[in-house]
């Protein structure tokens, strides 16, 4: 396991500041098996190794110390200077990393701001929800208004479980209803969703596309309100609000299916970039570690060398973040919603 592999460095580095360390050949890195390396490099494994695997070495990019030269990474697209990094180990380093990306808001220290467009991206997607909290007392008083008229109106038909008076009742009937709604419209998207956060297209005015779901809900039609009715805003247009419908139960699709693993991928891939920009080439014996590897790996260029130690660091990161479920994600709402949402669709759609 790469994990005890990084505590035995730390261990190495914590009491004797070893810097260097080889280890055995990862699968996919047998470009960078050694002949002999020098004794001054430290060689740690993951575990009990068979002999022969042992005598299969490869050097590993990681220096124990990072250049003091290091800046953090930008904030945000705007941001033209960054801070210095105050970390001066590799160990630290990979402690920071974990936490930025577990809980980018309260550290934020890595929260690389493309990973974070996809947590916002996200709550964007979930606003479109009934009775989401930035839109709860807007949302409740069209049901109020709604069910003010019907009342009214004692000669209107209407699902009677829509007038109860128990708020707590009516909230879960209005989003039972909300999640069928992608049901009752013939509004099968294409199998292959959307997979990664600048994919996702909603262009909606929220509060009109939830009025139209209530004002449907409550029976009334879009193009045809009751005078006292009319001056909600809402969609009139009964094929526009289709393809709305659709690209909404896309983002819903993108939101349970991909988002986890966009944001693991994001976060990943500026990571290892950070790291190569700010690490790697201000490290000053980066240089030298590329001429030896040349020596002891009988590799071609330096160039294909550092493209294999980038995908070595890149495994270091992955393996140090398997197990961690991202703080927004690990409590995901609705996800069990959309989810019965997404099956009765697809079922309906191929009876």
């Amino acid at each position: 396991m790469i994990s005890l592999l990084l505590q035995r460095m730390q261990e190495y580095y914590d009491r004797y500041r070893i810097l260097r360390f080889s280890t055995t050949v990862w699968d996919g890195l047998d470009a960078l098996r050694c002949r002999d390396i020098s004794s001054d490099i430290i060689s740690v494994d993951r575990g009990i190794m068979p002999e022969a695997n042992r005598k299969s070495r490869m050097l590993l990019a990681v220096n124990s110390e990072l250049p003091l030269e290091s800046m953090l990474p930008r904030k945000d697209e705007l941001e033209t200077e960054s801070e210095r990094l105050e970390i001066h180990t590799f160990y630290e380093l990979l402690d920071e990393l974990k936490q930025s990306y577990y809980n980018p808001e309260e550290y934020p220290l890595f929260a690389f701001y493309p990973a974070k467009k996809i947590i916002k991206e996200c709550k964007r997607i979930l606003e479109i929800i009934p009775f989401s909290s930035k839109y709860e007392d807007a949302d409740w008083e069209v049901v109020h208004k709604l069910r003010k008229y019907c009342h009214n109106h004692p000669e209107y038909e209407i699902d009677r479980g829509l007038m109860v008076r128990n708020q707590g009742a009516l909230h879960d009937m209005i989003l039972s209803a909300y999640w069928s709604y992608y049901d009752d419209r013939t509004m099968i998207p294409k199998r292959i969703g959307w997979t990664q956060y600048n994919q996702v297209d909603i262009q909606v005015e929220r509060q009109r596309y939830i009025n139209s779901f209530l004002i449907e809900t409550y029976g009334f039609d879009l193009d045809d309100l009751p005078e006292e009715l009319a001056g909600l805003p809402h969609y009139r247009n009964s094929d526009h609000i289709d393809e709305i419908l659709r690209k909404v139960y896309l983002a819903f699709d993108y939101y349970y299916k991909a988002s986890l693993l966009d944001y693991r991928n994001t976060f990943l891939a500026y990571a290892c970039k950070w790291y190569h920009d700010e690490i790697w080439k201000k490290d000053s014996g980066t240089d030298t570690f590329l001429k030896y590897s040349q020596q002891v790996c009988e590799m071609s260029t330096p160039q294909e060398l550092e493209s294999l130690y980038m995908a070595q660091i890149r495994r270091i990161f992955c393996a140090s973040m398997i197990n961690i479920t991202p703080l927004f994600f690990e409590y995901g709402p609705y996800k069990e919603d959309i989810k019965r949402m997404q099956n009765q669709v697809w079922i309906d759609s191929f009876q």
